[in-house]
């Protein structure tokens, strides 16, 4: 069962995150110079400090949050034990991965990452980003990362990369993988605990599949036999049915169709009729799984979706505080602004 200790820990935290009275006043600033002095006045957020004023940007501001977002959930780490410790180690290596997408990105534009533009999991990386920085080509990296759980998949997805030199085919790998790995620890889980953490993260999958699966089709304009949806390894046929039902959906009011008469259907419960842009439709998405994972927090209280629930939290509290550096560098009006907060 879930230790009781790690759930204090965490309450203790949750008053520190920033509501939406915050991202209101936030939005008043009229420059990212005065955005950033107001974040890091917000209560939790004084560690975000140490920029220099010259130096303020959207990519500055953005790196100082997903360090915060790191840090603070390391914090807590060493208060769990058993499978929760590991589990959460797992969720932290999501950083990990990214960096891995970031690097072969780099090298698949013929372009060099250096270390500045990798995020630091401490010592809970499993990566050797030295010789992974050092690589010239992207063979040369994925050999690098023998032993890190990515070595095999990214070998089985070279040939596929190879054919159409599509970055999105090793992001895509990187992403299940990485998945694959968080559903291996939720089974290592007690009963108590497994259960509401798989399910949540079914849930999870799933709204990631039907937003992805939206831009692909109607931002991207991707044909169908090249969005194959992220997170599937155990997929049910049910499901899989669904989302092929989505995938070859012509317009956008046949995709809302097809989601409305699916499980799903709350994330289009309050919008009007008429297509909605790729963008709106994510933050639908954000918002619906934001509401489930409420509900399950709030239904398993002392379960391991404490330390779920943590994670998801920072992790969409720091793409809200991206997204009004984007819309006050953009100079977008409050009003118009608060729509793209989850």
């Amino acid at each position: 069962m879930f230790q009781l200790a790690l759930p204090a820990k965490i309450r203790s935290r949750l008053g520190l995150f920033a509501r939406p009275g915050d991202f209101e006043r936030l939005m008043e600033n009229g420059d990212l110079g005065s955005l950033y002095k107001s974040i890091c006045a917000l209560p939790g957020f004084s560690d975000l400090s140490g920029i220099e004023d010259t130096a303020v940007t959207r990519v500055t501001i953005g790196r100082k949050l997903h360090e915060r977002h790191i840090k603070m959930y390391c914090r807590f780490i060493p208060h769990a034990t058993g499978p929760t410790k590991t589990l959460m180690i797992a969720l932290v290596r999501k950083y990990d991965a990214e960096n891995i997408k970031e690097i072969l990105l780099g090298l698949s534009r013929s372009e060099k990452t250096n270390c500045v533009g990798i995020f630091s999991t401490g010592i809970y990386s499993h990566i050797d980003y030295t010789r992974l920085l050092e690589s010239r080509t992207i063979e040369d990296a994925i050999n690098t990362l023998k032993g890190s759980g990515y070595h095999g998949a990214l070998m089985d997805a070279m040939p596929a990369y190879n054919d159409s030199k599509n970055s999105l085919i090793l992001e895509r790998m990187i992403d299940n993988r990485w998945w694959s790995i968080i559903e291996r620890r939720c089974r290592l889980l007690g009963v108590f605990d497994s259960i509401p953490a798989a399910t949540f993260l079914n849930i999870e999958s799933e709204v990631f599949n039907i937003n992805w699966i939206y831009r692909a089709k109607f931002l991207l304009g991707l044909a169908p036999e090249k969005i194959p949806p992220h997170l599937t390894e155990n997929r049910s046929d049910q499901d899989s049915k669904f989302f092929e039902a989505l995938i070859s959906s012509q317009t956008p009011q046949a995709y809302y169709d097809q989601l409305r008469a699916g499980r799903h259907a709350r994330i289009l419960s309050k919008t009007t009729e008429g297509e909605i842009s790729p963008t709106v439709f994510h933050v639908l998405c954000q918002r619906y799984l934001m509401k489930r994972l409420r509900e399950m927090k709030a239904l398993f209280p002392f379960s391991a979706m404490t330390a779920i629930s943590l994670w998801k939290e920072l992790e969409l509290e720091t793409a809200n505080l991206e997204t009004v550096c984007e819309c006050i560098f953009y100079g977008k009006k409050k009003e118009d602004a608060l729509k793209y907060i989850f």
